[in-house]
């Protein structure tokens, strides 16, 4: 296949150019995902982009809730072989400096939604434990994920309004992850018709819980996560605390993470709940209360989801779309979502992300039958 400039790196790990991956499976993905917002929740995003070697296939959203309105811009074209190039007009994911430094754009388009923001590293950046998952026979779900949490500078404007991005105020995540996760187009039928679950006992149901938030505090960071099948068996967990780069940027390992979530009455969408884990550096539980602010459907518009042709798949050989829905009709048509969330832990103020999926609407502990 044609040389790239990656290829005159020092970085190959097959005996083929770097446009080549370790396998032929055509779900094999990478992927950048990042989210903004301000303290009040007044405005939130969210922001990815992904490639699909096997596929050939590269894209990207922008999501931004404001004033109860989600507006969404997404793009796709061809990949090619240049892996270096990631821009997706009118979306961009610029990398300055290896986990620490990301630029993030959105060129002027007809939906309103445009920014140039710069990420600053917060914490150093976290790898996370291998995810595993089969349907069947066939391993689905085998990725490595990176999380860090940092602040935001520069610009956004969405419907008309430009909001100038100061770092003491927007804050935010992102994570990198790759490997295999299902994309592009829908399975044949047969294989549809199989259960994905974690491997517990409970997963001839085919349920569970995977529940995911890097938790931002002003000197600290902490990475939660639990992917649990529906008898309370987890297939993985994470409590990490990471304090700041000007704290030192130390991780502990924390103890085993509980959740008590509340959702909103027939919906898989969190209201509110709390994280308690333990903290073997004082013997004590720290329990982190936390209320939803504002959220991102990632059904609408993005590629996540059932409704949207999902990540990876062929719109044409460059293709963009965008729109506008309430966030009444978001919830009319969307189970899948980002809800920001305000923490609250002793006499501190946090912010993060959770995302939580109710795997085939089988987890009885929460209702889900």
């Amino acid at each position: 296949m044609p040389l790239s400039p990656l290829d005159d790196y020092l970085v190959h790990q097959i005996p083929e150019t770097l446009d080549h991956v370790g396998t032929s499976d055509r779900n094999f993905y990478e992927r950048y995902y990042f989210n903004i917002h301000d303290q009040t929740g007044e405005v939130f995003a969210v922001i990815g982009l992904g490639q699909y070697p096997n596929l050939n296939i590269t894209d990207a959203f922008a999501a931004v809730m404001y004033e109860g309105v989600q507006h969404t811009v997404r793009s796709s074209r061809l990949l090619g072989n240049d892996r270096m190039n990631t821009t997706v007009a009118p979306l961009g994911v610029h990398l300055i400096e290896g986990l620490r430094t990301f630029r993030v754009c959105c060129a002027p388009n007809e939906w309103g939604v445009q920014f140039d923001l710069t990420f600053e590293a917060g914490v150093p950046a976290l790898e996370e434990p291998p995810t595993l998952a089969r349907r069947h026979t066939r391993i689905v779900e085998d990725t490595r994920r990176l999380v860090q949490t940092g602040h935001w500078t520069g610009t956004l404007e969405v419907a008309g309004r430009r909001f100038d991005v100061v770092p003491e105020t927007w804050w935010g995540a992102r994570d990198h992850s790759w490997g295999i996760r299902a994309v592009g187009e829908r399975e044949a039928p047969g294989f549809a018709r199989t259960k994905f679950g974690f491997g517990g006992a409970g997963d001839h149901l085919g349920g569970g819980l995977v529940n995911w938030s890097p938790i931002q505090f002003p000197d600290f960071s902490l990475f939660y996560f639990v992917y649990e099948g529906s008898d309370g068996i987890r297939a993985g967990e994470r409590a990490t605390r990471v304090d700041s780069l000007a704290s030192g940027g130390q991780p502990i390992e924390m103890g085993s993470p509980r959740h008590n979530l509340r959702f909103i009455e027939g919906t898989h969408l969190v209201e509110g709940g709390s994280i308690v884990v333990p903290d073997p550096t004082t013997n004590r539980e720290m329990n982190l209360e936390f209320t939803a602010l504002s959220r991102v459907y990632l059904d609408v518009g993005t590629g996540y989801g059932r409704f949207d042709a999902p990540h990876g798949s062929y719109l044409g050989d460059s293709h963009v779309e965008g729109g506008h829905w309430k966030e009444a009709e978001c919830r009319e048509r969307s189970d899948i979502d980002s809800a920001l969330l305000r923490y609250r832990y002793d006499d501190q103020h946090g912010y993060a992300v959770m995302d939580t999926r109710i795997v085939n609407n089988y987890y009885p502990r929460y209702g889900f039958e």
